[in-house]
């Protein structure tokens, strides 16, 4: 996989086509990554080393050359990277689409869609992959491949976690810095129900002064990112599984008179509060991922009854930001549901990477992902979008998609 361009959820998500191809075609993956951060000291794998140098070293960070060597040298493994044989045959396999070509896509899509995938390239030494856009879920509907994607334990509902997780797991250096806030704790509680909200704006973002008056200007970009998380929330506290930290209980009973579809409603005592500070229910929390510190400061005051949970601000810049965006992106894949712009692939990979899950241990585990645009959306615990709807990569957001709507709560 040759990574040049677009945003680090779009490279990760369509990097994980590429290591499918290598498994169902028993070739070695590697990964080759542009860029002026050093994608292996933030995410790392337990079970392989996929790293691999470009061949143009000025692209990428280099270290200090080891003594007898003529230059400075990518910090990367050499031994036996795609390149280093010269008379290796490489199939160019460029996928990257831009500008947009609707009969290129429509002919790769095909193959992993209905195609003989593993007889692609197989005449070739090396299959050099650039892709930005996703192709698993194509995979699952292809009879070619339904023996192999069987022999290797793979369905649509693990594949993402699997692949992700085998390859992409936040490096000690970069978990580290999350050591000292409470996250964490908070997300492994089982006795927690943590609602996932990632609201991205886009990069302009990055050019504007970081004030109160900006944050209340992004916080209208979320709103209806926060009533999507509002409705699954009052769903889970008229059910009487649920409360809000911090908040009157007496204040929370009115909501379980609310309907409920496909929820499991406690009885009379519990959802009324039982005994005790909470009645034995379970505390729930919003976690929040923005590209806005001033949208996280602003929701911070608005939301100050205990709820939510948000990373500190930390630099989001150089090796320290590809820290801090790989951890983040495992930490929001912990939480229990998921509320996400439709428009950004970082929320979405961080779902599933997340994997599916059950909200009370009985229920059969399953995603619970909710895309959201400028626009009002029915958000319920047993109407989640469909998994297709959220897994693709490449899609870059747009303007119209993050322009703030007038009359939103």
């Amino acid at each position: 996989m040759l990574s040049v361009e677009s945003g680090l959820a779009d490279r990760l998500g369509c990097s994980l086509t590429a290591f499918l191809y290598a498994l169902l075609t028993d070739r070695v993956f590697e990964y080759v990554w542009y860029g002026h951060h050093v994608l292996w000291e933030s995410y790392q794998s337990p079970w392989i080393d996929w790293r691999a140098p470009p061949r143009d070293v000025s692209r990428g960070v280099t270290v200090p050359a080891p003594p007898g060597a003529p230059g400075p040298v990518l910090p990367i493994v050499l031994e036996n990277h795609h390149w280093s044989r010269p008379n290796r045959t490489t199939l160019n396999a460029d996928f990257y689409i831009n500008p947009p070509n609707e009969a290129v896509k429509a002919w790769v899509q095909n193959l992993f869609n209905s195609g003989d995938v593993m007889e692609y390239g197989r005449d070739h030494d090396v299959v050099q992959w650039m892709l930005n856009l996703g192709l698993l879920r194509f995979a699952f509907n292809n009879p070619h491949l339904q023996k192999r994607l069987q022999e290797l334990g793979l369905t649509w509902q693990n594949v993402v976690p699997c692949l992700f997780n085998y390859l992409y797991v936040p490096s000690p250096e970069a978990l580290s810095i999350f050591r000292r806030t409470p996250l964490l704790h908070t997300l492994l509680d089982p006795n927690n129900i943590v609602i996932g909200i990632q609201i991205r704006l886009g990069d302009w973002v990055f050019n504007q002064p970081a004030n109160a008056a900006q944050g209340v200007m992004h916080l209208q970009y979320g709103n209806w990112h926060f009533h999507c998380a509002q409705q699954l929330t009052d769903e889970l506290i008229a059910s009487g599984a649920a409360h809000i930290p911090g908040a009157p209980l007496q204040l929370q009973r009115r909501a379980s008179f609310l309907s409920l579809r496909g929820v499991s409603r406690r009885n009379a005592a519990d959802a009324g509060g039982g005994s005790g500070a909470a009645g034995g229910r379970r505390k729930v929390y919003w976690l929040l991922i923005s590209d806005s510190g001033a949208l996280r400061a602003a929701a911070l005051q608005k939301y100050n009854d205990g709820r939510l949970l948000v990373a500190d601000d930390f630099p989001r810049n150089r090796q320290t930001g590809l820290h801090v965006a790989a951890t983040e992106m495992w930490l929001f894949g912990l939480a229990s549901m998921h509320v996400v712009s439709t428009g950004s692939a970082f929320g979405r990979l961080g779902a599933l990477a997340g994997g599916p899950k059950s909200l009370d241990g009985q229920e059969a585990a399953r995603y619970r992902i909710y895309g959201v645009t400028n626009r009002l959306k029915h958000c319920r615990l047993a109407g989640p979008d469909p998994t297709e709807a959220v897994a693709s990569c490449g899609r870059a957001a747009t303007g119209a998609e993050t322009e703030a709507v007038k009359g939103a709560p």
